[in-house]
């Protein structure tokens, strides 16, 4: 059973425009709950396949449960990527229908992106009026939370056992989340899938050890957080308007082209250059370790280090090594797409898996039934318990001693591994006290 499009927050417009979100006025209209909300302002992209029109009036959110019957189910409440810029929840990929058959609600939320959830107007005459203007889409997100946990009993879920979870961008807002002093008895588990805090840093933030201090505020959640092997070649497709899948093979080779030219060897060249003597030292160490690899693969496994893998696989350690209460639980998922033979397991991969919608396979390629169940049972057990263990798989918790890890395989197997790609991450490691982000994208 799905109810859609319910608002969470009055609309942001007129006088509420770039203002922080205000709650909906009790009510006791009948809502039609069958159709997606409205998304955010933004211009159209093909990888982030909106099916609603775009609005201001944009502050809605979705519910699945498998029955009305069946009360305290756990909550999971996603949010959805696209670089803070784009998507909404009417993505199919999102589609809650099949997940919930683990008895868990699902709730999926828009929340304003772009120009108008993440516009810094503080320079501009006026600007004082809209002290939120740079984290209004944050500020959605905790709107949606205090809703949920207001009204989700209503739908058979339990509002004192509530997950979040994201994936890129989402999943840095989850990471936000965490370090909020705002979220306080509003969730009890973080799920994190390719984002980490460092996508919102500046350089400053780095050299002051930002992440640490902004994670222990968080101390007695359990969180689990992991990243795909190849997260950095999902960034091929985005090289031109269109759908690569579209393209005949010349039309491949030119994505191929400016990917590395435009893309790969600018960033690449911006951190080795912004690395000190010694790190250079260590990071020229990895890349001739990929020294069987033609150079732009080599690079893009640089790249997805910095970005993605080492930034998560600090914050693990950083919260398991922490004083708290909240255990850590991490994953490396390298199932890789068939879609083309570069793309591997790229950013975005594990979605049609966790949400267990076998049919989308624009990220992922064909994806393998039996493997999409067990991870959606995982994700779902995590969520109920607080330990993802499944199907004979024991996942053990993370710490920066054990390093334990679910590496959810090629082979579609599923098995825990001591510091998976160890040494990689010993001669990368360097590269979290850096912001590169900003470079040649």
């Amino acid at each position: 059973m799905s109810f859609k499009g319910i608002p969470y927050a009055k609309a942001p417009v007129g006088e509420l425009r770039w203002k922080a979100p205000v709650a909906p006025e009790e009510s006791d209209e009948v809502i039609y709950a069958d159709e997606f909300g409205k998304s955010s302002i933004q211009y159209e992209w093909h990888s982030e396949p909106i099916t609603t029109e775009r609005s201001e009036d944009c502050l809605t959110l979705n519910v699945w449960t498998k029955d009305l019957e069946t009360k305290d189910k756990p909550v999971m409440v996603f949010f959805h990527g696209g670089s803070f810029a784009w998507g909404g929840t009417s993505e199919e990929l999102y589609n809650g229908q099949y997940i919930v058959n683990e008895n868990v609600i699902v709730v999926t939320c828009n929340y304003r992106v772009g120009m108008m959830g993440f516009i810094n107007l503080s320079g501009i005459e006026g600007g004082e009026a809209f002290p939120d203007s740079e984290e209004l889409g944050l500020l959605d997100a905790i709107q949606s939370l205090k809703w949920i946990k207001e009204n989700v009993e209503a739908f058979g879920g339990d509002p004192d056992n509530i997950t979040i979870m994201g994936e890129s961008a989402g999943s840095t807002m989850v990471m936000c989340l965490l370090a909020s002093d705002a979220t306080a008895g509003l969730y009890n588990r973080a799920i994190c899938e390719s984002g980490s805090f460092n996508l919102t840093y500046t350089q400053e933030d780095y050299d002051n050890s930002v992440q640490a201090e902004m994670l222990l505020k968080a101390r007695g959640v359990d969180i689990m957080i992991g990243t795909n092997a190849d997260e950095i070649s999902y960034w091929v497709a985005e090289m031109r308007d269109e759908p690569m899948t579209d393209m005949d093979e010349d039309g491949v080779a030119e994505y191929l082209d400016i990917y590395k030219s435009w893309f790969i060897n600018p960033l690449y060249k911006t951190i080795m250059e912004r690395l000190s003597a010694a790190d250079k030292v260590s990071v020229d160490k990895y890349m001739e370790s990929k020294s069987d690899f033609d150079k732009v693969w080599a690079r893009s496994a640089l790249i997805t280090e910095a970005l993605f893998r080492e930034p998560s696989i600090h914050t693990a350690e950083v919260y398991a090594d922490a004083a708290g209460e909240g255990k850590t639980y991490m994953y490396y998922f390298a199932k890789r797409s068939d879609n083309f033979d570069f793309i591997g397991a790229c950013h975005a991969s594990e979605l049609a898996y966790v949400f267990k919608n076998i049919n989308e396979t624009d990220f992922s390629g064909t994806v393998d039934e039996d493997l999409a169940g067990r991870m959606c049972r995982a994700w779902a057990n995590f969520a109920r318990t607080g330990n993802p263990s499944t199907d004979g798989a024991e996942w053990t918790e993370y710490d920066s001693t054990n390093r334990n890890t679910m590496v959810i395989g090629n082979d579609c197997s599923m098995k825990m591994v001591s510091d998976p790609l160890g040494e990689d991450r010993k001669l990368t490691r360097c590269l979290t006290n850096y912001y590169f982000w900003s470079a040649g994208a």
